[in-house]
């Protein structure tokens, strides 16, 4: 009981200390606009609201589709009472309830596998609920909350899988948040090696072809999350290409990752990730 009021109060602290700063400087992060200005075309398209989606610039579109379900929510709010509610407030919403559903899943790897002690519990509540978390991005409309919540997702599937209890299904289950994951940035799919090294630990014994067979399984449900969550990709597949040569533009400038910082730190930041 004491375990599950320490989880409520961390909850409802995040939701607290974030909500009532919702409308707070709208200009502190620039791509909010991209973010929430996507989700709003998306949403428009799919409510029949308009004849064309149009993403705002060349961006990886999973973060879009995860903002989807609560603009949609807006506009029913709107046709329901006459009262509109601000794009840029909705994508805030979005973002805070997907960083509340991560700190909720990270508090339940805590006590499923690393330490029960109450010390252990409330020092990563205060963690969360006091965490800047990049210029308090679990609180602006951008997709980092969604992908802190996408990899808290993966890591609770593949621990599943690992405790013997409907391993396969769970195993797939994190290909697939895998997959949502790199929808939401391309370069994220590497955290689908981790339901595959559960997979390879939890099915040790099992013939190799097996091993393998459901590893490339765990790859065809990854790419279908991805899919799901890539609107513009499913029309035109070149549009992956597109984004890449977007971002390269944008941080690359002109050279190359070995070039541009070193091997070193790219190990790095996958070592630090």
């Amino acid at each position: 009981r004491k375990t599950a009021w320490i989880c409520f109060l961390m909850l409802m602290l995040i939701a607290v200390s974030r909500g009532v700063t919702l409308n707070h400087n709208r200009d502190l992060h620039p791509d909010e606009n991209v973010f929430v200005s996507a989700s709003v075309s998306l949403k428009d398209k799919v409510m029949g609201l308009s004849e064309e989606y149009v993403e705002a610039k060349y961006y990886p579109e999973g973060a879009y589709v995860f903002q989807l379900p609560f603009h949609i929510a807006a506009q029913l709010v709107k046709q329901t009472t006459g009262r509109a509610i601000n794009g840029f407030t909705v994508g805030r919403i979005a973002s805070v309830a997907y960083f509340m559903a991560a700190a909720g899943l990270g508090f339940l790897l805590l006590c499923r596998f690393l330490d029960q002690r109450r010390l252990a519990l409330l020092a990563y509540a205060a963690t969360m609920v006091f965490s800047l978390f990049h210029i308090e991005q679990s609180r602006y409309g951008t997709g980092d909350a969604i992908s802190v919540f996408l990899l808290m997702a993966v890591i609770c599937w593949s621990a599943q899988a690992c405790t013997g209890r409907k391993p396969d299904a769970c195993l797939m289950a994190g290909a697939l948040f895998s997959g949502f994951l790199s929808a939401v940035k391309y370069p994220l799919i590497f955290f689908l090696s981790i339901p595959v090294a559960a997979s390879w630990k939890v099915n040790r014994q099992k013939f190799l072809r097996r091993r393998i067979g459901l590893t490339v399984c765990q790859g065809l449900a990854a790419l279908a999350g991805f899919l799901f969550c890539s609107p513009k990709v499913i029309l035109d597949p070149r549009y992956v290409l597109r984004v890449i040569l977007s971002e390269s533009r944008a941080y690359l400038r002109g050279g190359n990752p070995l070039t541009q910082g070193g091997w070193y730190n790219h190990a790095a930041s996958v070592i630090v990730y």
